[in-house]
């Protein structure tokens, strides 16, 4: 028996070493299908490397799963599979597998769900496409990677290197943060994406250096637009195309809100434009710009007329809003004087200057009092700038998501002009009333309980008016709470009505709708009970709600039994009641004929067979 139980594990040894790598340490997430619908609910760092086998076909399938999606349920530890002694990463959608116009193209969504995946680890000097993700191009433009945070990164390669993404096009990045870690290699290093596409409410902490050229804070080149994006890393380029936010753009795209932090080293020489050094974006080709700051120096080893505090000496298609900038340029260590913040030699499509762009350097008490931040926020349709001003440590700059500024004075005053500042809602003045909370019945739409201000008109959640609902029923960010389904019993009675226990209201049951060719009444409604005359007068309601004018459409119906309406309008002035609200008219005609008129919104064409009548609803 010893000696069987011996050769059994032997066998399991042997069988482990013959496995390729990528299959050990891996466990298929027990929650989710991949589909868009149920992501892969994704727990553990092993269920995350199942993942990456299974959207690179080798997971055991040998299939390649381009549509396969994934949501994270807790923060991610990977120096259980990958690190000094256990291996490199092996990126997600990885190049090779997953190429330009190739047959596979990363057609899924990893939604981070605000969760942090941290020690991510790859070293190799020689290598590309190296990050969490490798190849992403999806075959229609959209988010393919949200709401993720990455800390402790840490990668050393050659070319196309980024934490969340390496390279592709089309994809667009949402609500992540590189909070810390270091990325390196000899060129095209990028802090969060090497895709081309979009980048929106994204941050860079981490440190990107390129040893040649083509870095930048947060994406390669904008396809779309960058917007709400922040870099707090140093950059490091050998000859340029560097940028705190992106290394460029692909023309007629956008850069808004935007602000770069981080100091940007250049060894180099940068001698054209195509290797043009900004604050914010290196080689800018027909970009609109708007909004943006930059609060890192620069520096170089050698003068260059290529280089800018916010952009890169290229081409411009728009600036607008504010432009601001702090940042000193070094050259071999000595700060250059009178740095402009857009340089003169910056170059406007089709020779149209359209500068409309307000350009502050701002002073020390500006920076410090939050009037530039206000400056800022001024330009903005949702609160996007803040800056802590009250509460040490005291934020040196505006901040995009920072603390909310508010100004002394009323809620309605004109304060564009405004120069102090406070992180206190309180010192603006409101008009507002208190309104209890009100549950949502199945009659009546519900309320949170709020504060509204009859200057404004802002729906606040507090008394202090520092965060407003929403004027609607949003179940996130709005006052109103929308009604609550009716109480019904779950069949309808021998009359064919439910009623709600709760507010009466009244419910019909359908009636049969006739399709058969040989009847005279084919395509009619078929009624014989009250409550189908009811569903009738739903069908009416539900059209007059929706419907300004009246719609042409008509039901057509007939009586193929008597009905006795006592179930449903009884006596005479319930009657009354009834038509008055149903809007329906029953006019006689013939003794075989009656028509049932919808009035302002429905004709409904009710035909009685020779003895069907309806009876028992006095007032009509």
């Amino acid at each position: 028996m010893k000696k069987r139980v011996l050769f059994l594990l032997c066998m399991a040894f042997a069988m482990m070493a013959w496995l390729p790598p990528q299959l050990w340490a891996q466990t298929q997430p027990s929650g989710g299908d991949g589909s868009i619908e149920s992501p892969f609910l994704i727990t553990t760092a092993e269920e995350l490397k199942w993942y990456a086998n299974y959207v690179n076909g080798e997971s055991g399938d040998n299939v390649v799963h381009t549509t396969a999606c994934a949501k994270l349920m807790n923060d991610i530890d990977l120096s259980t599979v990958c690190g000094k002694g256990k291996g490199n990463w092996t990126p997600i959608a990885k190049y090779g597998i997953y190429t330009f116009n190739g047959e596979h193209r990363f057609d899924g969504v990893f939604d981070g769900n605000g969760y942090t995946i941290s020690n991510l680890y790859i070293n190799d000097k020689n290598g590309s496409n190296l990050g969490l993700f490798g190849y992403v191009t999806p075959t229609t433009k959209k988010t393919s990677v949200k709401n993720l945070k990455m800390a402790s990164v840490q990668i050393v390669g050659k070319t196309d290197i980024a934490a969340v993404c390496t390279s592709g096009y089309n994809a667009t990045f949402e609500k992540i943060e590189v909070i810390s870690g270091s990325i390196a290699g000899f060129s095209d290093i990028y802090g969060i994406s090497g895709c081309r596409g979009s980048a929106k409410n994204c941050i860079n902490r981490a440190d990107v250096t390129a040893s040649r050229y083509n870095v930048a804070g947060v994406i390669s080149s904008i396809q779309d637009e960058a917007s709400n994006c922040s870099n707090y890393g140093k950059i490091t380029t050998g000859t340029g195309w560097a940028g705190g936010i992106a290394g460029g753009s692909d023309g007629f795209t956008t850069i808004q809100n935007c602000a770069n932090y981080g100091e940007i080293h250049v060894t180099g020489t940068v001698n054209s434009t195509d290797y043009a050094v900004g604050g914010l974006l290196g080689y800018p080709w027909n970009i609109e710009i708007s909004n943006c700051a930059n609060f890192g120096n620069i520096y170089l080893t050698e003068q260059s007329e290529f280089v800018g505090a916010i952009v890169g000496t290229v081409q411009l298609k728009k600036a607008s809003g504010i432009l601001a900038n702090t940042c000193e340029i070094y050259v071999g260590g000595a700060a250059q004087a009178n740095v402009p913040v857009l340089q003169s030699g910056i170059k406007w499509l089709e020779d149209n200057v359209d500068n409309t762009a307000t350009c502050i350097i701002p002073t020390a008490e500006q920076l410090a009092s939050g009037w530039l931040a206000w400056q800022l926020q001024l330009n903005c349709g949702i609160q996007t700038w803040g800056q802590n001003i009250s509460t040490e440590p005291k934020d040196a700059y505006p901040v995009i998501g920072g603390s909310v500024l508010y100004a002394e004075g009323s809620c309605t005053d004109d304060l564009s002009a405004a120069t102090s500042f406070s992180n206190n809602p309180g010192v603006v003045t409101h008009k507002f009333t208190h309104h209890d909370a009100v549950p949502a019945t199945c009659s009546k739409k519900g309320n949170h309980e709020y504060w509204y201000c009859s200057d404004c008109k802002k729906y606040f959640k507090e008394a202090i008016c520092e965060n407003a609902y929403t004027d609607d029923a949003d179940p996130e960010t709005g006052v109103w709470i929308e009604m609550i389904p009716h109480t019904l019993p779950i069949d309808f009675d021998e009359n064919g009505v439910k009623y709600c226990s709760v507010c009466g209201h009244i419910e019909g049951e359908a009636p049969m709708l006739v399709a058969d060719e040989a009847s005279p009444f084919n395509g009619y409604y078929a009624f014989s009970k009250a409550g189908h005359l009811v569903w009738l007068h739903n069908q009416v309601q539900a059209y007059a709600a929706v419907t300004n004018p009246s719609p042409i459409e008509s039901i057509k119906c007939y009586l193929a039994n008597d009905i006795c309406l006592k179930a449903v309008c009884h006596p005479a002035d319930a009657a009354k009641t009834w038509q008055r609200q149903t809007g329906i008219l029953l006019v006689a005609k013939t003794p075989s004929k009656a028509y049932l008129t919808a009035t302002n919104t429905l004709s409904a064409t009710c035909t009685s067979t020779a003895q069907a009548a309806i009876s028992g609803c006095s007032g009509t």
